[in-house]
């Protein structure tokens, strides 16, 4: 990279810049050549053409000068440092060593996968000793951002399928020193690499009607005379694990329930979560008490002495319909 004074002819460079990696590896400046040294995060050291020592600079974790050779702006990192204020330019923000936080919360918000990014203000979620933040908006590597919006204050917009990557070196990376860092991250690619976003598990589309599909077996004393039939049952649904105690009648088509459900992760000796009341027709079942509409045919065996050992199928209204809402959401995330 070639910085010019105004006017200087573009053969005649005021200071020239090499760059490896994404570091600065050498300087130009005023005809002085000079090589700069980096341990995984910020520039140590300043050798001269013959391999003499120019300078050496240290600083705290946060980036605090610890010692240096004056007012020298390579300080932290990639950031170019402001003597008048101290505070340390990250493109997207001003970073503030002295006190550890960024001067303004981060343009692009945080995700509830990583709490440590909630915090908008914080520098790379606390850990300097191995993340960067080249732009001032994350310290992750991989995709950094996907938005549509400016990303810093100001500034250019990116496509909605555009991103920021971070964490090795690439083509077509932009290795200027104050550049945006595409690509590049620290540029060190021999060093720790920076933390990875958790991944959020996609999501996947469901058949509604399976989803809403119970099984249900029971057994328990019934008797029957003509059309009426009378019973009591200890149940469980295979499908959500309830169970319950259930007294049930019938005369022919029509039919009422007395259910005693227990709680989730309850038993039958336990308590219940309160009577709930329903009835019936031709295996339509409505539940007065959670109002659930329900298709719930049943068939029962008997075993002798009238004790009944049945089966049940039930279709789940409520189910099928936030099913059918989640896939809704799914297709609109590009689930499949």
């Amino acid at each position: 990279m070639a910085e010019y004074n105004n006017g200087a002819l573009p053969s005649a460079p005021t200071n020239e810049y090499i760059y490896a990696g994404g570091q600065r590896i050498m300087s130009v400046q005023s005809g002085v050549t000079d090589y700069w040294h980096f341990d995984h995060l910020s520039p140590r050291l300043r050798t001269d053409a013959s391999g003499n020592v120019a300078d050496q600079r240290g600083t705290f974790p946060f980036g605090e000068t610890w010692y240096s050779p004056g007012q020298s702006p390579y300080m932290f990192t990639t950031y170019y440092r402001d003597y008048e204020s101290g505070n340390d330019y990250a493109q997207a923000r001003y970073y503030v060593n002295r006190l550890a936080r960024f001067s303004s919360p981060d343009p692009i918000p945080g995700s509830t996968s990583d709490p440590q990014s909630l915090n908008t203000y914080s520098y790379v979620e606390s850990d300097p000793a191995n993340l960067v933040d080249p732009l001032g908006l994350c310290p992750s590597p991989g995709i950094c951002i996907t938005v549509s919006a400016p990303y810093w204050p100001g500034g250019p917009s990116l496509p909605s399928t555009s991103a920021v990557f971070f964490g090795g070196a690439g083509p077509g990376d932009i290795n200027a020193e104050g550049q945006i860092f595409a690509r590049t991250g620290r540029g060190n690619t021999s060093g720790p690499r920076m933390r990875p976003e958790k991944p959020v598990p996609p999501c996947r589309i469901v058949d509604p009607f399976l989803a809403a599909l119970e099984f249900t077996i029971k057994v328990g004393p019934e008797i029957q005379a003509g059309p009426v039939r009378l019973g009591g049952s200890l149940y469980e649904n295979l499908t959500t694990g309830d169970t319950g105690v259930k007294i049930e009648g019938s005369v022919g088509l029509v039919g009422a329930q007395i259910d005693n459900p227990t709680p989730p992760g309850g038993n039958l000796g336990g308590t219940t979560e309160g009577t709930q009341t329903s009835v019936s027709f031709l295996g339509f079942e409505y539940n007065f008490t959670t109002h659930r509409f329900q298709f719930a045919p049943s068939k029962s065996f008997s075993l002798g002495l009238q004790l009944g050992v049945g089966g049940e199928v039930s279709f789940n209204s409520a189910t099928f319909k936030q099913q059918s809402a989640a896939n809704a959401a799914c297709r609109t995330q590009g689930g499949n």
